[in-house]
């Protein structure tokens, strides 16, 4: 009897993972692995994990106004990096509120988002290093078109890459970088129709 109790809990696990990992495949259709930008390269020192992610989706709007604090806040407040807000949170870390991006938060070199800090802040890109690596937006209009092309990398240094840890979860991390890709080109795009 316990023998096919725990047959049925491993296939159920099996089966669920399974499920989810088809769940975001299919909602990461369109999301592609590119060579990282040339700000994210020059950051990146040998024996690095580095990755980058691309994804194009329409944007009917005339001339939307890219700019960092719209990048950060895209990012910050995504559906998709919640669970990673709420488990950084716990180490008393915080966040600017949403309306804080708009208002009162200058997003240049130097300013801090959490245990993010800004390298680079330009209209249509955002580097910024964070404890062990950084992570890099790029979001450019495509008026021909009317497509908002949105890029998400991040690299994590040497000695990051090569813990055993960091190298049983580099899978979920590609993985988690995907999504976040296409959710923050999406919530990008929410925000830039309603400026």
């Amino acid at each position: 009897m316990a023998m096919s109790t725990t047959k049925l809990v491993v296939s159920t696990g099996v089966v669920s993972t399974g499920a989810l990992l088809g769940a975001a495949s299919w909602y990461t259709k369109g999301v592609s692995a590119v060579e990282p930008d040339a700000s994210l390269q020059k950051v990146t020192e040998t024996g690095a994990f580095v990755d980058t992610f691309y994804y194009k989706l329409p944007l009917k709007k005339s001339t939307p106004k890219l700019s960092a604090p719209i990048l950060a806040k895209s990012l910050y407040c995504s559906p998709s990096f919640l669970p990673e807000k709420i488990l950084i949170s716990l180490t008393g870390h915080s966040f600017p509120k949403e309306s804080e991006y708009n208002d009162s938060l200058k997003v240049k070199p130097g300013t801090q988002i959490s245990h993010w800090t800004v390298d680079t802040a330009r209209d249509g890109q955002l580097l910024m290093r964070f404890p062990g690596g950084y992570t890099y937006l790029k979001a450019n209009y495509l008026a021909d078109s009317s497509e908002l092309e949105f890029w998400f990398g991040s690299n994590l240094s040497a000695e990051v890459s090569a813990s055993p840890i960091v190298q049983a979860v580099i899978p979920f991390h590609t993985w988690y970088s995907r999504i976040l890709c296409k959710n923050v080109a999406v919530t990008m795009a929410e925000y830039l129709k309603t400026e």
